[in-house]
């Protein structure tokens, strides 16, 4: 029970697949806010991307052909595509990835973060935290 709203273990897709919750407290929320989407015109959902340099667009450099790297980010895709997804709603992702960066750099973040009032923040961490990987344990004692 979230907020007065019952949750299933299961969601069910529009395609019909369905997908198991397993009590994850953060899931639930999100499958309650997106269904609020659905259900509910002028309903908001804002979503946060920190990161490095992928999630900024500046990966590819080979297949910009001078557009700016925020438009072919994922970040962007996304945005287009859940507005699409819930025209009569208010969906923004917020990209703040900034290249080079780690998760240390963004639990130093975490204020700025949650100033812009996310319902959803969206981590990418593929790359920068496997650097320095056996420091890490020397790192977290900073944090």
């Amino acid at each position: 029970n979230i907020n007065g709203t019952t949750i299933e273990n299961m969601l069910t897709a529009r395609d019909g697949s369905k997908f198991e919750l397993q009590n994850l407290i953060s899931l639930q929320r999100l499958a309650v806010k997106l269904t609020k989407l659905e259900e509910h015109s002028h309903h908001h959902l804002t979503v946060v991307v920190i990161g490095g340099s992928m999630p900024t667009g500046f990966v590819d450099l080979d297949k910009r052909n001078n557009e700016n790297p925020y438009n072919i980010a994922f970040p962007r895709k996304l945005e287009q595509f859940m507005q699409q997804q819930y025209p009569a709603s208010s969906v923004k992702v917020i990209n703040v990835a900034v290249g080079g960066s780690d998760e240390n750099t963004w639990l130093g973040r975490l204020d700025l973060v949650m100033e812009l009032d996310p319902d959803v923040i969206l981590v990418e961490s593929a790359v920068n935290d496997q650097c320095d990987y056996d420091k890490q344990d020397e790192r977290s004692a900073f944090v």
